[in-house]
């Protein structure tokens, strides 16, 4: 009897957790474009659940969102619902075609297909979502909306975050024009950069704004608590991004940090440096898996450049000759050079930022000659070469020659979108090359 009753209560129980399940949304198993024709046909929106399966957030509202039976009864309702693997099938050029930045991505469709609303990132609890919903219903908030009340002084950091997730969307899928969309762009990043100052690091570990945190921390960020923190904290960020684009995105910044840092005379950039093969080594190694094409040890790699930008910055160009004719070994030795060194080519530039062409010793500009002699072996018609070959002649009061290589400049350049640039900087060399030569030492 008893072995009876326990078979009863447990079917009983499957019965109930079936229930609860049926009682969710019901998500439809059909292609994207059959969930547009059934929304046509029953004149409901279409919801969309963009995720990834190595997503916590997007497993968190699967198994306590989702099910719940008031959230299920208004969207089984008022919406056509589908999920969509970001990764995989169809899921991949949709989300390129959504602009999705990170996961879970919730969209809300017209059946027209054009978007009504998005909700990035981990759902709070089943009011939010039904509330979210409802306003892609009745039209939603624009960005507008959101950014006006921002200037008026609403510093919430949710309404803040939802603006910051409007404006994202506003960036890519609203503005045409390249110039507008670059004034915007800085107007959205101050607002970013605000969000990123006053929210606590710890509580930026999550896909949406992690998003922000690509989007407007972008570039040499070292040393901000932000990206400190993303750095310090790769591997949960894994949990939570793309391996791509979390490794991408740390090695960009660090690398950016050390051009900068060099370029300025910061020794920190030895630092930036020496973490490649420390807290960075993980982001390095998955970069590797992600790129296999990608050659060279990057600390080598960027140890080279760092000290030759250094050695630049403090005018010391024997040492920037010396660590660039090691990165260009270096470099050569991984694969065949396609294109021409731009050593001299810095060099001299940066003489004449700093109008400085007497600093240049007659060793160095002996030495730079042999590098572009070298260097016009394999690339014998490249303008910059010809070019920088000429401005050696010029610091030697060689002026003829240096003519010579300017007019064949202006030549090469013919046809060319540059032609105009080149034909008047060369006619500007030839005319100063009236002035008395410069004595060496």
């Amino acid at each position: 009897m008893k072995k009876i009753s326990y078979v009863v209560l447990a079917v009983t129980c499957l019965i109930f957790a079936s229930n609860i399940n049926a009682q969710g949304i019901a998500f439809q198993k059909i292609t994207f474009a059959e969930a547009i024709n059934k929304a046509k046909q029953e004149n409901k929106l279409v919801f969309i659940d963009v995720y990834t399966t190595w997503c916590g957030p997007c497993k968190e509202i699967d198994a306590n969102i989702f099910p719940v039976k008031k959230v299920g009864d208004y969207f089984n309702e008022h919406f056509v619902s589908i999920k969509i693997d970001a990764e995989k099938g169809e899921g991949i050029d949709l989300a390129k075609r959504y602009k999705v930045l990170g996961f879970p991505t919730l969209l809300f469709l017209n059946p027209d297909e054009t978007e009504k609303k998005r909700i990035f990132g981990a759902v709070p609890n089943a009011d939010f979502l039904i509330n979210s919903a409802k306003k892609a219903l009745e039209g939603g908030v624009d960005f507008m909306t959101f950014y006006e009340d921002y200037k008026k002084g609403n510093r919430d950091l949710k309404y803040i975050k939802e603006l910051l997730a409007q404006g994202s969307l506003h960036l890519f899928g609203g503005i045409n024009d390249p110039q507008k969309q670059q004034e915007f762009y800085g107007e959205i990043k101050e607002i970013a950069h605000w969000y990123f100052a006053i929210k606590d690091p710890k509580e930026m570990l999550n896909a949406e704004d992690f998003s922000f945190i690509k989007l407007f921390l972008e570039g040499p960020n070292n040393g901000h608590p932000v990206v400190e923190f993303v750095y310090d904290n790769y591997d949960a960020y894994k949990k939570l991004a793309s391996v791509k684009e979390l490794a991408s995105y740390v090695l960009t910044t660090n690398n950016q940090s050390i051009h900068r840092a060099s370029g300025e005379g910061d020794v920190a950039f030895r630092q930036y440096v020496e973490d490649i093969n420390g807290r960075l080594k993980q982001a390095h190694l998955d970069s590797k898996v992600e790129n296999p094409q990608s050659k060279g040890d990057s600390h080598t790699i960027m140890r080279y450049v760092g000290e030759g930008a250094y050695a630049m910055s403090q005018n010391d160009y024997d040492a920037y000759l010396d660590w660039s004719n090691k990165y260009s070994e270096y470099m050569a030795s991984l694969e065949p050079q396609k294109y021409p060194s731009a050593t001299v080519g810095n060099l001299l530039a940066n003489i004449r930022y700093n109008e400085d062409a007497a600093s240049l010793t007659k060793a160095q500009i002996e030495r730079c000659h042999k590098l572009v002699v070298k260097e016009l072996k394999s690339f014998p018609d490249d303008i910059r070469l010809i070019g920088n070959q000429g401005d050696l002649f010029a610091l030697e009061g060689e002026n003829d020659k240096a003519v010579v290589n300017y007019n064949k400049v202006i030549e090469l350049s013919k046809g060319t979108r540059g032609e105009e640039h080149y034909k008047k900087a060369m006619a500007e060399k030839i005319e100063k090359l009236n002035v008395s030569p410069i004595k060496r030492s």
